[in-house]
């Protein structure tokens, strides 16, 4: 029948991406270093090494291509999949691993500086594949109920106002003994 990219393919996929996005800036910035007259304080340099701008543009277009499959995927695959009266729910849970997420990120910011960007890239590259193959192995089975996913009941659980308006709707229904 074919490959079916599903949703967590597609997220795996991001995983990917984000991977080689950052490989591809190690290397990059590697070359900066090689090539600037200042060699690792390139940022402290008044005369640029001699590359495009645009030698930018892979890591630019791997990590587009990432939140595209990640992100996106991400969200949508959290909405669709929850019961109804959860989706606000699994949403917000959603986006607050995005929110750990970048709060960790705040831990590498001490990195972000000449002469160690190149180990800033390649530790966030190692990062991301370890978490590549934990997304894998945690969601390993779930590809293949992803179609009985999509089937899900809502659920039971009313709300306090859904919950009053149904025993008022109920009531009203009730024949009166008068």
């Amino acid at each position: 029948m074919g490959y079916i990219f599903t949703p967590l393919k597609k997220i795996q996929a991001g995983f990917v991406c984000a991977m080689l996005s950052m490989i591809v800036a190690a290397l990059i910035q590697h070359f900066i270093y090689v090539k600037s007259p200042c060699g690792k304080l390139a940022s402290d340099c008044d005369v640029p090494p001699p590359l495009s701008v645009w030698v930018q543009t892979p890591a630019y277009l791997l990590i587009a291509f990432s939140e595209i499959f990640a992100s996106i995927t991400g969200l949508e695959y959290a909405y669709t999949k929850a019961p109804k009266n959860m989706r606000a729910l699994v949403t917000g849970v959603f986006w607050f691993t995005h929110a750990f997420s970048s709060a960790i990120a705040q831990a590498f910011v001490p990195l972000a500086t000449d002469p160690l960007l190149v180990w800033l890239y390649v530790t966030i590259a190692i990062l991301t594949f370890f978490g590549w193959i934990a997304f894998w192995w945690t969601f390993r089975s779930l590809d293949a109920e992803n179609d009985a996913l999509d089937k899900l009941p809502e659920g039971g659980y009313l709300s306090n106002s859904a919950a009053l308006a149904a025993k008022t709707e109920d009531a009203e229904r009730a024949p009166s003994h008068s």
